[in-house]
Order: structure tokens, then C-alpha cells, then sequence
């Protein structure tokens, strides 16, 4: 889409498309390896104790303690990544569909004080 040999500038180009110039010479910066180590932690005590609610402040403890150091933005991060969460989501704002709808009949009756 974008090319560097054309007679339009990147940042003419990048404005054509709707794109930020800082999208386009944005370069991702790989995971670390102490990361990877820290996912695997996570992992394993994922698959240990995958019925239980998963707790990152306990995953970061335990990381901590096998000599890799990891905050709690850090290890939520990763599992982020992951596509793990450290607590089960329940839906109760949405109605159940087999449930009943009944009309709300006094909307336009004119309401009084005496």
C-alpha cells in the first residue's frame, strides 16, 4: 500500500489512508525470555488449577520466589496474552430468552400527587 519509492511522501501517503505516521514506522518488540519463563509458570499452574479462579497476584509470588520478578500489570499482561482470566465472567445484565417480556401498561397514564 504504502511505497517508499513513489513520488508521493510517506506522510502524504499515510494521510491518503487514514494512517497514523507512527503506525506505519512502528516496528513490535518481541517478548522477553524472562516473559516466556513466566508464562510457562502461568501455564502450569493454569493446568494444575484450571477449575479454580485464577489468582495473578499468587502466579506473581511464586514467579517471584523461582527467581523471575514480575508485577502485577506485568503477569495480567500475560495473560492477557495468554487468553487466560483470573476470575470467571458471568453475563447477568443480558435476560434469559425463555423468560416471559411483559408490556409496561402505565407508561402514558398521567401520574398525580394528592
Amino acid at each position: 500500500m504504502i511505497q517508499s519509492n513513489s513520488s508521493l511522501s510517506i506522510q502524504k501517503q499515510c494521510e491518503l489512508l487514514d494512517l497514523s505516521c507512527s503506525t506505519y514506522y512502528y516496528k513490535p518488540v518481541p517478548e522477553q525470555s524472562t516473559d516466556q519463563a513466566i508464562m510457562n509458570l502461568i501455564d502450569e499452574e493454569y493446568t494444575r488449577h484450571s477449575f479454580a479462579t485464577m489468582d495473578y497476584k499468587m502466579d506473581m509470588y511464586r514467579a517471584s520466589r523461582s527467581g523471575t520478578r514480575g508485577t502485577t500489570k506485568r503477569i495480567a499482561r500475560l495473560m492477557c496474552i495468554m487468553g487466560l482470566r483470573d476470575q470467571p465472567t458471568r453475563s447477568t445484565s443480558h435476560p434469559n430468552k425463555e423468560n416471559t417480556t411483559y408490556l409496561y401498561l402505565l407508561r402514558k397514564v398521567p401520574y398525580s400527587i394528592s
